[in-house]
């Protein structure tokens, strides 16, 4: 017995989120695939994350799906970061309602049917570093590490003013939380964002995280 499209996608791909490419073999020729695809969809089979991507609906879902997952392989090279980062860690108390990454491709945002997933931008010279694999509820993804998040959000979003003052009072971190941070690791990889002006801000927040 012939199986139906959808069958055949969720026989094939082992995740809940996919490209349109990791079908060829069931659907070789592009334009059918694309067509096969797009049907689905209509049909509240898949959801369509953006174009060539797609993902499970709940009746074909065999797990949850992961959203920092999904966020490294719908824009990459990219890892999370900021908001996302920094909640994940406990660091900020807010709810974060965006999926925050960084790459150092321009910045971009996707709307997708599981939210709002963005992307902004830092020196690539910056960007391999401090990052590791995290193990989650679903697929391994990429993540920067407390340092690196913290970095990342003071390099692109706090331009002015004193970086211990924005990070305890604007950003509410706690004191103690803060002095937890390897923060000799921290002014180290800030030298990658290759900006003196930046660094010398990270090391007068140093100084007053360590009084």
């Amino acid at each position: 017995m012939t199986l139906r499209s959808i069958e055949a996608v969720r026989e094939t791909v082992g995740g809940e989120i996919f490209s349109d490419a990791q079908l060829a073999a069931v659907f070789p020729d592009r334009r059918v695939r694309e067509g096969r695809l797009q049907r689905m969809v209509q049909r509240g089979e898949l959801l369509r994350m953006k174009r060539g991507f797609f993902a499970f609906s709940d009746t074909y879902r065999r797990a949850p799906i992961s959203t920092f997952y999904a966020a490294n392989i719908l824009s990459g090279p990219s890892y999370v970061s900021l908001e996302s980062a920094l909640s994940w860690y406990g660091l900020i108390p807010e709810t974060v309602y965006a999926m925050t990454s960084v790459s150092y491709s321009r910045s971009s945002s996707i709307e997708t049917p599981l939210g709002l997933f963005t992307y902004r931008r830092i020196p690539e010279s910056a960007f391999h570093l401090g990052v590791h694999i995290t193990t989650g509820s679903g697929p391994d993804f990429l993540m920067g590490t407390q340092e690196k998040a913290l970095l990342d959000k003071f390099y692109l979003d706090c331009k002015e003013g004193d970086l211990f003052d924005i990070a305890t009072k604007s950003l509410r971190i706690e004191e103690e939380a803060i002095r937890e941070i390897d923060l000799d690791m921290m002014l180290e990889l800030g030298k990658a964002y290759e900006n003196k002006r930046f660094l010398k801000r990270l090391s007068s927040f140093r100084q007053k995280a360590l009084a």
